[in-house]
């Protein structure tokens, strides 16, 4: 049940971003008979087309990371190697391309490291994370290495409008993430920050009690402890639930936990982030921390958060929602298909909203940087503005109907409704998107609603989800699926459209030597010292010699080795 409606809610958003996920990714690149070391690499032979269709075939290699499970969704006689809509691809710019190699998982990884140790690069292909190394650290050690092409001015020559609107919104520094000494290395993805926590809600409830929406982490409080006290279920029995909160996991993006919570104290534990000076610090450590456990401390203490939360998982706790004795959870649009979809199911009378926690007029997001993967290309070879107009390509066909392949879309896994089409293409494709993609979707779909624009204006990815939430106004969960549809769109993400968002980044995402070492230890440390102070087994200043412990223990070298490897690359 929770794996089928989380692969719901995250096809649904597969759609609007169209961002290639790397794991499902088909295609191929080709042959190096093409690569001439010698060749003048930024020298294009050809007036600058963003999408020119090559005279002669141009080959080039790549690698496939051959995930098998996506393998098994291609049609009968079909593989990563030979598919129709790769060969729609390499048909529309005149392209072949070949694998060097394949692999996956673990595979995967051990290969990517020795094809960058070896200088064994194929001609274009995507850097991403590999194990727990960030694909920025990979960029720059190829780029010392002298292994890529400098891609400067392909990208000013050959960089469709889209792209660069794309990059233009993030005033370019995806781009500057990507460049050594004032040169581009790498095509850069543009992700959806799409990670706003929010506050799910009864709304039933809080008009029983005539209670406001809470907007804050204090109006919160008192919320949860009215549903706690004063029978909001309305079947005189003291059985309802405050907050519903999960022990297994505090600080993620699961459901039930407490992340919304603490990023509104300005609190971003597990986070490296800025300080004052600039340097790096862990979030978990910081004194807005302190605050924030304070807070759920109390929390615990009047009955807000049940006792026996720390023994819980998200699926014992999504259990409360369905038995109608929990109405009130922290997390992200998508969750009115899991866990919130069970107690639609359950009792579909019940009324469910969505509401920001504010921090002053906006809300925080801890987020990871505009760009995790950059396509890139080897240096010397003959035709580096391909690798932009492959992102051109996948860029534009990731909103638009394509002709040739209407039949193909109708059933499958070339069915833009399944978000697949932009996947199962070349492997070194990135198709970047704006940063505030789902707030552009729900503002088409508010100006559809107010009469100031035509359903025109949806591109093919968003059709198909706006006729749900349509549905759903005409005729109320006449279909709960269409009113779990509009709820995830015009609630959750409708939080993420109509708040200013402050996106608070984590600075660094890899490992250093003390961590791997020493980090099992401190998460350890971190989360009993933490459930001790939320469930009142310790008092708050406990979380000052947390703090020197967890320096003792390994913490204050990994501050030093984080700040030594995020100067290297920044």
């Amino acid at each position: 049940m929770k794996k089928a409606a989380l692969l719901s809610a995250v096809a649904l958003m597969l759609v609007v971003t169209a961002c290639g996920d790397k794991t499902n990714e088909t295609a191929n690149s080709n042959n190096s008979n093409n690569t001439q070391a010698d060749a003048p690499a930024n020298t294009p032979v050809e007036k600058a087309d963003p999408f020119g269709k090559y005279a002669e075939t141009v080959e080039f290699t790549t690698i496939v990371n051959n995930n098998p499970e996506a393998a098994k969704k291609f049609p009968e006689g079909e593989s990563f190697e030979n598919n129709k809509y790769k060969s729609y691809l390499e048909s529309s710019l005149n392209v072949k391309s070949t694998p060097l190699w394949e692999a996956n998982g673990a595979a995967y990884a051990n290969k990517f490291n020795l094809m960058i140790a070896s200088n064994d690069l194929p001609d274009i292909f995507v850097v991403e994370n590999i194990d727990k190394t960030p694909a920025k650290t990979l960029l720059k050690r190829m780029y010392d290495a002298g292994m890529l092409e400098d891609l400067t001015t392909v990208y000013e020559q050959y960089a469709s409008d889209a792209v660069k609107e794309v990059n233009a919104s993030v005033d370019n520094k995806a781009l500057e993430n990507a460049s050594f000494d004032g040169k581009l290395y790498g095509l850069p993805s543009v992700n959806d920050m799409n990670n706003a926590q929010m506050v799910w809600i009864r709304q039933d409830w809080l008009d029983k009690l005539q209670l406001k929406a809470p907007t804050t982490t204090d109006e919160l409080m008192a919320v949860a402890k009215a549903f706690k006290e004063q029978d909001p279920d309305g079947n005189g029995k003291a059985d309802t639930l405050g907050l519903a909160v999960q022990g297994a996991q505090l600080f993620n993006n699961d459901p039930f936990t407490l992340t919304g919570f603490v990023w509104a104290e300005n609190a971003f534990p597990n986070m490296w982030v800025k300080d004052a000076s600039g340097k790096l610090v862990y979030g978990s450590t910081m004194p807005e921390m302190k605050t924030a456990l304070g807070k759920l401390a109390q929390m615990y203490k009047d009955g807000s958060i049940d006792s026996e939360f720390a023994l819980r998982d998200g699926n014992k706790t999504s259990e409360f929602l369905v038995s109608d004795r929990a109405g009130m959870m922290m997390g992200m649009w998508w969750n009115p298909y899991w866990p919130i979809g069970g107690a639609i199911d359950n009792n579909p009378k019940g009324e469910w909203k969505a509401y920001p926690i504010l921090t002053g007029d906006h809300v925080n997001v801890g987020n990871e940087f505009y760009s995790n993967s950059f396509m890139v290309v080897k240096k010397g070879y003959a035709h580096p503005e391909l690798a932009v107009k492959i992102m051109n390509t996948m860029k534009a066909n990731s909103t638009k109907k394509i002709p040739e392949l209407l039949e193909l879309e109708t059933t499958g896994i070339y069915k833009a409704s399944d978000s697949t089409r932009n996947q199962w293409g070349l492997n070194a494709q990135i198709s970047p998107a704006f940063p505030d993609t789902t707030a552009r979707t729900v503002k088409k779909f508010d100006d559809i609603f107010a009469g100031t624009a035509q359903e025109s204006v949806l591109d093919i990815a968003e059709k198909p989800i706006f006729d749900q939430v349509k549905s759903e106004k005409d005729n109320p969960k006449k279909d709960l699926n269409n009113y779990k549809t509009f709820l995830a769109w015009m609630e959750g993400n409708g939080v993420v459209s109509h708040n200013k968002l402050n996106n608070v980044f984590n600075e660094f995402t890899g490992t250093t030597p003390t961590m791997e070492q020493s980090n099992t230890t401190l998460t350890d440390l971190q989360t009993k010292v933490f459930l001790e102070i939320i469930m009142g087994k310790k008092d708050i200043s406990e979380f000052d010699n947390f703090v020197t412990q967890w320096k003792k223990l390994g913490g204050e070298k990994i501050t030093e080795e984080v700040n030594a490897e995020y100067t290297k690359t920044h």
